[in-house]
C-alpha cells in the first residue's frame, strides 16, 4: 500500500523553504533609506527597521541591508597595522560604530548583534578564521555574526555582503552580496571556522586541520558524516544564553581546545582567567588571615581557608598548564610579564605559613588568660604549627632569593616579618611556661631553663629578621614595633634566666649554705664566681631597657631586675661573710699573719659593699633591709676586730 507523507512534517519543510524564499524588495527598500535621524542611536534604528517587518527574517534582512548598505570597511586599519589595539578595539564597539559609519569586521558583527539585540531576536557574535574560494586562509582573523530566526540557527556575515577588497588596490569596493545573510551551516563552514565549534551548528564540528586540509568535494562528504559521539549544539547554545561572560569564555575555551588543542588564543584565554582567579584567591585569603592576627577576637574558619588556598594552588597549576602551551611570539611576551607558577606558588606556600602563623598565635593568646591553665601539651602545639609554618615560609623565602630582589621585595618582606611574628610568638609561649622557678626540684628547673634557652633563641631569630628587614625597608612599620617589642621580652626573659639560675645555684650549694664552714677560701671562689655570673642577666636586661626607653612595662620589668640584682648581691654578701666568720680564729691564732689580715680587710670591706648595693635594689622591703642591716653592722664590728689584732 502506498504511504502518504506526514502532513505535519510536509507543512514545516514548506515553512522553511518559504521562510528563505520569499521576496525582500520592500524590507529592502525602506533598509536603504532610512533618514538620518532615525539612526541616532542603536535603539532608535532598530525600531525603525524592523517598524514593517512581518516576521524575524525580515526583521534580521533589514538590519543586514542596512548595515551592508551604510557602513563602509575600514581599510585603512588594516594598512597601518591597528588591529588588536586598544584604540582600534574601542572604534569597534557598536555605538561607534554607528556613529562614524566606518569599521572592520569586528565592528560590523558588534553592530549586528546589537541591533538585533535592540529588535528582540537572539544573535551571536562569531569569531574565527576564513578562507577564499582558493582555499586559502585569510592572514587575520575575522567576526560574523550567528542569528536565529523562527527558532532556527542561521549564520550571516555582514562583512563580506557589503563587498570585496579589491585585488590590485586592497582597497574595499562596496558592493552588496546577499549570499552571506541566513546561509546554512553546511555552506557557511566551507569558509567560515568558528573559533568555538557550537558556532558551526553541526552534529559532527570539523577541526581546524580539517577546514584546512579538505577540498571542496571532501568537505562536503565530511559534513554529513555522522559522529560516533553527536555533539549537541542546540543545547551547548541553550547554556551559552543562561551563563555569565565569564562561564562562557571557560565553556567556549574548553570547546575549542576540544577540537583544536593548539589553539593559542583559547589556551591564553584559560590560562590567564585561572591566573587571574589564583591572584583574586590569593588576596582573598592573605586578607582573612592578617585580619585575624590583628584582632584576636576574630575566629577563623581553617578548613574554609585551607581549602581556598588548596583552590588557589590547583587555579595556579591549571592556569599555567594552559600558558606554559601557547606557542605564539606575541603572546608569549605578554606572558612572561605574569608570576611565574613558581612564583605564585610560593606565594601560597607563604599563606600555608601564615595560617599556621596565626593557629600558632592563636594557641598562645588563650595562655595569657590566668583562667587557663598551660601544659606542656600546648606548648608542643605551638610550636607543632610553628614547625610547619617556618617549613612553609622557608620554602617561599628560597624562591624569593632565587628572584630579582627588587621585583619581589615586598613579597620577601611580608614573608619574613611574618616569619619574624612567629619567632616572637613562639619566644613569648616558652618564656611564658618554662619562666618560673619556684618550689621546683633540680630536674624541673633544668627543663625550665632549657625553655628558656629555646625562648631567648627565637627572641634572637626574630631579631636578627627583623634586623635584615629594616636594612631593606627602614620604614617598616611592623618591623619597628617588632624591635621595640623585642627588648622588653628579652630583658623579661632574662629577668627569669636570671632567678632560675639563682635558685639553680642555691641547690647546687645547698650543703655550703647549710654547713658554713665548708666554705673555704676556694669554695669561696667558686660561690661567687657562679653568683657574679647572675649579675651578667641584670645588667644584660637593663641595658636593653635603657637603649629603649618606650617599651610598654618598662617600670616593672626595671623593677624586677633590680629586685634580681638586690639578691644576686645579698648572696654574694653571704657568701664572705660565711667566709669571714671561718677565717676569724685562724687570725687570732696567728695574729701575726699581716697577709690574712689584709684579706681579711679587704672580703669585709667587699662584702660590706655587696649588702649596701643589695640595700639599694631591696631596702623598700622593711624585712630584708632588717636583715640587711643587721649584717652590715656585724661585718663593722668584726672590721674593728681585725684591726686590733
Amino acid at each position: 500500500m502506498k504511504q502518504h507523507p506526514n502532513p505535519i512534517i510536509l507543512l514545516f519543510l514548506l515553512c522553511n523553504i518559504t521562510l528563505l524564499a520569499q521576496n525582500y524588495n520592500k524590507i529592502d527598500q525602506r533598509a536603504r533609506t532610512v533618514p538620518f535621524q532615525e539612526t541616532t542611536s542603536i535603539n532608535k534604528l532598530a525600531t525603525y527597521l524592523t517598524a514593517t517587518a512581518k516576521n524575524d527574517i525580515e526583521k534580521a534582512r533589514a538590519i543586514y541591508v542596512w548595515i551592508t548598505h551604510d557602513i563602509t570597511y575600514n581599510d585603512t586599519i588594516l594598512v597601518n597595522g591597528w588591529l588588536g589595539t586598544p584604540e582600534n578595539w574601542k572604534q569597534q564597539q557598536a555605538e561607534n560604530v554607528l556613529k562614524n559609519r566606518r569599521a572592520v569586521c569586528e565592528g560590523f558583527a558588534n553592530l549586528y548583534k546589537a541591533l538585533c539585540d535592540a529588535a528582540g531576536l537572539k544573535a551571536e557574535f562569531i569569531t574565527g578564521i576564513v578562507k577564499n574560494d582558493n582555499n586559502v586562509i585569510a592572514d587575520a582573523g575575522h567576526a560574523w555574526n550567528a542569528v536565529q530566526v523562527e527558532g532556527k540557527w542561521y549564520l550571516s556575515d555582514p562583512t563580506w555582503g557589503a563587498g570585496y577588497a579589491d585585488y590590485w588596490t586592497n582597497h574595499f569596493i562596496q558592493d552588496f552580496n546577499e549570499d552571506y545573510f541566513l546561509v546554512s551551516p553546511s555552506k557557511m563552514i566551507h569558509s567560515h571556522l568558528p573559533d568555538d565549534p557550537i558556532w558551526q551548528l553541526l552534529s559532527n564540528p570539523l577541526t581546524e586541520q580539517e577546514f584546512r586540509t579538505l577540498s571542496a568535494d571532501a568537505l562536503d562528504r565530511r559534513v554529513i558524516t555522522p559522529a560516533y559521539f553527536t555533539f549537541y549544539y542546540q543545547d551547548s547554545i541553550a547554556r551559552w544564553f543562561q551563563q555569565d561572560s565569564v562561564m562562557r569564555m571557560i565553556a567556549s575555551s574548553e570547546r575549542i581546545l576540544q577540537y583544536n588543542p593548539d589553539n593559542k588564543y583559547a589556551l591564553a584565554r584559560l590560562g590567564t582567567h585561572f591566573y587571574n582567579l589564583s591572584l583574586i584567591t590569593y588576596a582573598r585569603v592573605e586578607e582573612l588571615i592578617l585580619n585575624g592576627l590583628d584582632d584576636s577576637k576574630r575566629s577563623l574558619d581553617t578548613f574554609q581557608i585551607i581549602s581556598m588556598i588548596i583552590a588557589g594552588e590547583h587555579h595556579v597549576k591549571k592556569g599555567w598548564s594552559y600558558l606554559a602551551l601557547v606557542n605564539d611570539s606575541k603572546l608569549k611576551l605578554n606572558i612572561e610579564e605574569l608570576l611565574s607558577e613558581q612564583a605564585l606558588l610560593a606565594e601560597y606556600a607563604y599563606l600555608h605559613g601564615l595560617l599556621c602563623t596565626w593557629r600558632s598565635i592563636g594557641y598562645a593568646r588563650k595562655f595569657y588568660d590566668n583562667a587557663y591553665k598551660m601544659s606542656i601539651n600546648d606548648i608542643e602545639s605551638i610550636h607543632a604549627e610553628g614547625q610547619r609554618a617556618r617549613q612553609y615560609l622557608n620554602s617561599a623565602k628560597i624562591i624569593y632569593n632565587n628572584r630579582n630582589k627588587e621585583t619581589y621585595k615586598n613579597t620577601f618582606i611580608k614573608a619574613r616579618l611574618h616569619e619574624a611574628l612567629l619567632y616572637f610568638c613562639l619566644g613569648q609561649a616558652d618564656a611564658f611556661y618554662y619562666g618560673k622557678w619556684r618550689d621546683l626540684n633540680k630536674k624541673e628547673l633544668e627543663v625550665n631553663m632549657a625553655g628558656l634557652d629555646r625562648a631567648e633563641n627565637e627572641y634572637n631569630m626574630m631579631n636578627n629578621i627583623i634586623a635584615e628587614i629594616l636594612k631593606i625597608d627602614a620604614n617598616s612599620i611592623l618591623a619597628g614595633s617588632l624591635q621595640k617589642e623585642y627588648a622588653g621580652a628579652m630583658a623579661s626573659l632574662l629577668n627569669d634566666k636570671g632567678y632560675i639560675y639563682l635558685a639553680q645555684l642555691e641547690q647546687k650549694y645547698a650543703d655550703e649554705w647549710k654547713f658554713q664552714e665548708r666554705i673555704d677560701k676556694s669554695m669561696a671562689s667558686r660561690m661567687l664566681t657562679d653568683y657574679r655570673k647572675c649579675n651578667d642577666y641584670c645588667k644584660n636586661g637593663l641595658a636593653l631597657l635603657e637603649q629603649n626607653a618606650s617599651i610598654e612595662n618598662a617600670q616593672a620589668i626595671r623593677d624586677n631586675l633590680n629586685t634580681l640584682r638586690g639578691n644576686t648581691y645579698a648572696c654574694l654578701g653571704d657568701i664572705q661573710a660565711r667566709l669571714i666568720n671561718n677565717n676569724l680564729r685562724s687570725i687570732r691564732a696567728k695574729s701575726d699573719e699581716k697577709m690574712l689580715k689584709i684579706w681579711l680587710l679587704q672580703s669585709i670591706d667587699e662584702a660590706i659593699e655587696h649588702y649596701r648595693e643589695a640595700l639599694t635594689w631591696l631596702g623598700s622591703d622593711k624585712d630584708i633591709k632588717s636583715y640587711l642591716d643587721k649584717y652590715v653592722d656585724r661585718l663593722k664590728t668584726i672590721r674593728q676586730d681585725v684591726v686590733k689584732f
